[in-house]
């Protein structure tokens, strides 16, 4: 039997987190969750296929998370979506390096299965 995805959710709102992590988990995936960066890198190293990662949180945010994710010959290719609520796309991915993101999704614009179906696109389980 092949084993299930794995996705870590970075996310410091609970109610969000809680409904990416009940989504995730009704879709098949092994779900890590982490409150703040500082917690997501702690738990990157179960090597997840992919990071959801939101940019607002307090004690690291998600761009310092990216950078030192990205310093990281272990972590640096490990898929990140972006998941926030700020509007400039474009300038977070000026911030964090365009090319190392599959995706920058805008929260407001979003539903929950729209994210599981981006996220199972990218790791080619559609």
């Amino acid at each position: 039997m092949p084993r299930h995805k794995t996705i870590l959710i970075v996310e410091d709102e609970a109610s969000v987190r809680t409904a990416l992590v009940d989504a995730f988990s009704r879709a098949g995936f092994e779900v890590f969750e982490a409150h703040n960066g500082e917690e997501g890198l702690l738990l990157i190293e179960k090597n997840p296929d992919i990071v959801l990662l939101d940019i607002v949180m307090p004690k690291m945010d998600g761009i310092e998370m990216l950078r030192r994710m990205r310093a990281d010959s272990y972590t640096k290719e490990i898929p990140v979506i972006i998941l926030t609520n700020l509007p400039d796309s474009e300038k977070i991915a000026q911030a964090v390096g365009g090319d190392m993101l599959y995706a920058i999704l805008i929260k407001s614009n979003w539903k929950i299965e729209g994210i599981v179906a981006k996220v199972k696109e990218k790791l080619g389980m559609e």
